[in-house]
């Protein structure tokens, strides 16, 4: 498993979107509204099974506070909604955030439907940075018994990554210059991965 062949698999699943490939790793993902987000790939590595997993993120404005906003489904049998935990010394930063990602419920409107392993918002190099890591868009291999399965994103959790990282874009909000153009370094007319729609 390469993290090539991952990007080709979550390339397949994320059907009316448009990747932008910075790496095998990295990619920046476009739909008809424009840029939404960056896609990357985290290695998770355990006694007995590799996973790569798909993290979504995007960078939002500025901030030298040490907080961390952990955002998860509240429910046991069944969700109910969301909720966020604070962490770190500044907490009435943390608060501040959390009530700004909350209100309203538009977040978790978006965001019930989505079977995400983590949510976080905190600051990366600066900034606010939401990240999603999520069930599907996954590669798990075990080694005992030996064996490799892709966990795909069906068509409801890929329109419910969507409408979160919408909502994040108004409610964080998104930096426009994190979410420019690919590197000049990359030939955009041949590392664009057109995405077949459903009506194709």
């Amino acid at each position: 498993m390469t993290r090539t062949n991952l990007l080709d698999r979550v390339a397949g699943d994320l059907d009316g979107c448009r990747l932008h490939p910075v790496d095998a790793g990295t990619a920046l993902l476009e739909d008809a509204d424009g840029p939404r987000c960056w896609w990357t790939v985290r290695v998770d590595r355990r006694r007995l099974l590799v996973m790569h997993n798909s993290v979504f993120h995007l960078d939002g404005p500025a901030t030298a506070a040490d907080a961390e906003v952990v955002i998860e489904h509240t429910g046991n049998l069944r969700r109910t909604g969301l909720r966020g935990r604070v962490r770190g010394r500044d907490r009435n930063v943390g608060d501040m955030m959390r009530e700004q990602l909350l209100a309203d419920g538009e977040l978790e409107a978006a965001c019930l439907p989505l079977d995400f392993t983590r949510f976080t918002v905190r600051p990366v190099d600066g900034r606010w940075r939401a990240e999603l890591e999520l069930m599907g868009g996954a590669y798990v291999r075990t080694k005992l018994p030996p064996s490799t399965a892709y966990v795909r994103l069906a068509a409801d959790q890929v329109a419910a990554l969507l409408a979160t990282v919408a909502v994040l874009h108004r409610r964080l909000p998104a930096d426009p210059v994190r979410l420019c153009a690919v590197p000049p370094t990359i030939d955009s007319g041949e590392a664009d991965r057109h995405l077949p729609r459903r009506d194709a």
